[in-house]
Order: structure tokens, then C-alpha cells, then sequence
């Protein structure tokens, strides 16, 4: 079966695609992934990684470092062949936009606070996602 994904991935060549738009990549390892792009040598692949936030009482943490660090940890499997849509930040703009307890700017100067202050180590190679 690789052989047989790898001669269908390596065709997106012919038909003019110079890259890959994996979806669900949650569902499996990045080492997959790398496997394919090292074969099929694309231009650029990005990968949509869905988590859940992190919330407490309903509303979502000031903290997602786990859940951003979730999506590096897939990106490191990949060996850095594929980037990831930064839906952590996606979805902190969306908790922050619908929580009515605070006032957006004071919510989302918490979330960025605690990024800004170093608590993540990775290599950036997230992608926004609108």
C-alpha cells in the first residue's frame, strides 16, 4: 500500500499541485507524513491537527502550551517536512470572543501574556488559520 500511495502522491507533479493539505493529521503519526513528503518532495504541506483547549469551570485556560506543544510534537514527527495550521490560536480568539465574564482585550492580554513569557520551547512552523 505505501508504494502504491507513494506513485499517487508522487503524480500531483503532472497535474500541477505543489503541495499537500493534510487534514485530520491528528488521526496519525507524523512519521507517516514525512515518509510521504520525503517521496513526493512538495513545494510546501500543511497539516490541520484539531485538539481540544484546555478549559477549567467552562472557560478555556490562559495557558495552552500543551495544546500548541501538541500540535509542535506532530510537526517534530514529521522531521520539519510539514508545517501545521496554528488552530491553538484560532481557538483562543474564538474562547476569548465569546466569553462574557471579562472584557476581550483583558482575556486576550492573558493568553498572550503567558505565550510571551517563554513557557513554550519549540521551533515555529505554524501556519494561521482563518
Amino acid at each position: 500500500m505505501f508504494t502504491s500511495l507513494i506513485l499517487y502522491a508522487t503524480f500531483r507533479k503532472e497535474i500541477g499541485y505543489d503541495g499537500w493539505r493534510l487534514d485530520f493529521v491528528r488521526g496519525f503519526w507524523g512519521g507517516y507524513v514525512r515518509d510521504y513528503i520525503e517521496a513526493s518532495e512538495p513545494y510546501f504541506s500543511v497539516g490541520e491537527y484539531w485538539d481540544s483547549l484546555s478549559y477549567t469551570n467552562g472557560e478555556a485556560d490562559h495557558n495552552q502550551d500543551a495544546h500548541r506543544q501538541r500540535i509542535v510534537d506532530w510537526i517534530n514527527a514529521t522531521n520539519g517536512t510539514s508545517g501545521a495550521f496554528d488552530v491553538t490560536t484560532k481557538g483562543i480568539l474564538h474562547a476569548v470572543s465569546i466569553n462574557s465574564g471579562t472584557s476581550f482585550s483583558q482575556h486576550l492580554f492573558k493568553f498572550a501574556f503567558s505565550i510571551e513569557q517563554g513557557q513554550m520551547d519549540f521551533e515555529i512552523k505554524l501556519v494561521s488559520f482563518i
